[in-house]
This record gives C-alpha cells, sequence and structure tokens, in this order.
C-alpha cells in the first residue's frame, strides 16, 4: 500500500495493481486530478472511488471505464465508482 502526498505525485514510480481513494479524489484540487489521470491512475487496472452522487469527476472516472455502484441507504447519495 502507498498513500502518496499530493505534493509526491512528480516524485515517485508507482506501478499499483489496485488505485482507492474514498472521498479524497473528487474533493481535491482540479490539478490534482488531472496528476492522477496524467499517471493512468498509477498503472493501476482496477479502482476503487467512493465519491458524492453526481459529482463532476465522476464522469470523467466513467470514461475510464469505471461503473457506479450505490454504497447502500445507509449514506444515500453516495456511490463507489469501480473498474
Amino acid at each position: 500500500m502507498n498513500i502518496v502526498p499530493i505534493g509526491l505525485v512528480d516524485h515517485l514510480e508507482v506501478d499499483a495493481d489496485l488505485f482507492i481513494s474514498n472521498w479524497a479524489l473528487n474533493e481535491s484540487m482540479p490539478d490534482a486530478q488531472r496528476d492522477v489521470l496524467a499517471s493512468s491512475w498509477f498503472g493501476a487496472d482496477s479502482l476503487l472511488l467512493a465519491m458524492h452522487a453526481g459529482d463532476r469527476f465522476a464522469e470523467t472516472v466513467q470514461r475510464c471505464g469505471a461503473r457506479a455502484v450505490p454504497i447502500g441507504s445507509f449514506l444515500p447519495g453516495q456511490q463507489y465508482l469501480v473498474r
């Protein structure tokens, strides 16, 4: 597992299996989102992102092949995006 502060993204070489972000990447600045996209999710084929349903960044994640899965009635308006 690698926990990466956004300030170190440019100095990191990771070949990940899974990229996970729970309400962090979609709440980050657009530059941070672009950095992660530019890294192709740090090489990860699989994604698990939690975010607010309807978040604008969700459209971008879905264009990368993820599908939206509602988290459940205990967290209304929230979703996982998985690939």
